[in-house]
């Protein structure tokens, strides 16, 4: 662990500075808001606060040996963030961070700064991606050296990332990078390595149950056996048992979790939240980039009818999506995300959790996330919303939002529903109005080759009596050649 801060040390100053300059642009931001509504403290207990959220948190921000042989020397997300470019009008992109800066995890400044910015916000705490290959893991230093050092002082949980990692990002889907193995043994080997951190005074517990969570349970070819071996074992090593959740994420993950050996589901945005919403912008846009791209407020409006679970799940929010930095090829794109409709979502995520009435430490409401830049999906302040964001999380969680509020925020939407639909119809007209005219533009066209046929043929008129009185011409010198001939062969017989 010394080896690396000694590493990372040289950087310090230069990470401080930039920073700086973006804390800057940042207060810059803020200053520009105009959310008029009433703020909580900068800090508040736990009993202030109507459900607890948890952030899904990247840490793919330091580099790897394997990262730098599968991407290239100094490989981090920052990589993929820095590559991000609009593709049609109103793209927002690049997302570029403010407050905390092009940041390296391995530095213990940054975590701490994290947590404090999260602490501030009403964020109870950070679900860190776990990665684990058949005993090998991945990104897991920042993990060992938050277990080691004691710090940050804030709660966590771990989800197990259990996918195979691809060349997806490059196009390449089926080139595997490093796979999954599933086996008894692997079970037992990987909740047996979880024991340090589930043992932490700061792990996220439920009824004394360290909280688990799986994000693609369909991957696990035996679900019920691994949750079975995974339970047992736990409490061999002391705990009262675990708390297991599955992940919604990807088509067919949804379902009661009890027949698959887990206690809860999370809902997972923007995944199984996209159905049925048409695309938000032109159609030759998203084919022009083979891209698929949504509206944030038409999946808000999903969430906020969709029935609730017969089952145990949590609910759970994005503020923003757009991997286009990430997936150049086929990037999935939720347009015009805004911080007052990423709060009306977040608030009804509170108030379904507070009626669902699961248990007094069952009151989970999950943000996707704290920091994914690279699919433009993160709570952490950019240098084009600042603190907004967060602000609208303090706010939902609190329960600062009053009312009157909410009843003008309902009449703008449908104002804004309606110039939706207006603008909807505007551009119907516009793609009526430019076929008309490229019609009406084919006709002048003919039009124009007609009145130039018409000249031609005038033309070929004048010259045709032009040609008539020639040809009279000629055929009266002709006569008066041939009388000539005539009266000389007349003449030439009187001679003889």
């Amino acid at each position: 662990m010394d080896n690396v801060e000694e590493e990372v040390k040289t950087d310090e100053d230069e990470l401080s500075s930039n920073n700086n300059q973006y804390a800057v642009k940042a207060e810059t931001a803020a200053d520009q808001e105009q959310v008029p509504l009433a703020e909580p403290p900068d800090q508040f207990t736990e009993s202030q606060l109507r459900a607890r959220l948890l952030a899904f948190y990247l840490p793919q921000y330091h580099s790897i040996p394997e990262n730098d042989a599968w991407w290239g020397k100094g490989f981090t997300e920052w990589t993929n963030v820095s590559q991000g470019q609009p593709l049609f009008p109103a793209h927002y992109q690049p997302h570029i961070p403010a407050d905390l800066g092009f940041y390296d995890l391995r530095l213990p400044q940054v975590r701490q700064a994290q947590a404090d910015l999260a602490r501030q916000y009403g964020i109870y705490g950070f679900c860190y991606y776990h990665y684990w290959f058949n005993g090998k893991q991945l990104l897991e230093l920042p993990l060992e050296q938050v277990l080691g050092s004691g710090e940050p002082d804030f709660p966590f949980c771990l989800c197990w990332a259990n996918e195979n990692w691809t060349r997806r990002w490059d196009g390449e889907d089926d080139k595997t990078l490093i796979r999954q193995e599933y086996s008894e043994e692997d079970d037992l080997a990987h909740i047996r390595s979880l024991a340090a951190a589930f043992r932490d005074k700061r792990y996220i517990r439920v009824n004394s149950k360290p909280l688990f969570l799986v994000y693609n349970v369909r991957e696990l070819p035996d679900p019920v056996r691994t949750t079975t071996i995974w339970r047992e074992e736990a409490l061999k090593m002391g705990f009262e048992g675990l708390y297991l959740c599955k992940v919604e994420s990807r088509t067919g993950n949804k379902g009661d979790p009890a027949a698959l050996g887990f206690d809860a589901g999370i809902e997972f945005p923007p995944h199984e939240f996209a159905d049925g919403i048409p695309q938000a912008y032109p159609a030759e846009w998203a084919q022009e980039f083979e891209a698929t791209i949504l509206s944030y407020r038409g999946i808000v409006k999903t969430a906020l009818q969709r029935e609730i679970a017969e089952y145990k799940c949590f609910p759970g929010v994005m503020p923003s999506f757009d991997n286009t930095a990430r997936r150049r090829f086929r990037p999935y794109i939720v347009q015009d995300s805004t911080p007052e409709l990423y709060e009306q979502w977040l608030a009804a995520a509170v108030q379904r959790i507070q009626k669902a009435a699961y248990g007094p430490e069952e009151n989970f409401v999950f943000i996707n996330a704290w920091n994914e830049w690279g699919e433009g999906n993160h709570l952490e302040p950019d240098l084009r919303y600042g603190h907004a964001y967060l602000k609208a999380t303090r706010r939902a969680v609190a329960e600062l939002t009053g009312p009157e509020y909410w009843e003008f925020y309902e009449k703008h939407s449908e104002l804004y529903e309606k110039h939706s639909e207006l603008y909807e119809k505007h551009s119907e007209l516009s793609e009526q109005y430019q076929a008309t005219q490229a019609e009406l533009n084919k006709l002048l066209d003919l039009k124009e080759i007609h009145e130039k046929l018409i000249r031609n043929n005038k033309k070929v008129e004048q010259d045709l009596d032009a040609l008539s009185v020639h040809k009279r011409y000629i055929e009266s010198q002709n006569e008066q050649l041939v009388s000539q001939i005539r009266q000389s062969e007349e003449e030439q017989a009187r001679l003889l």
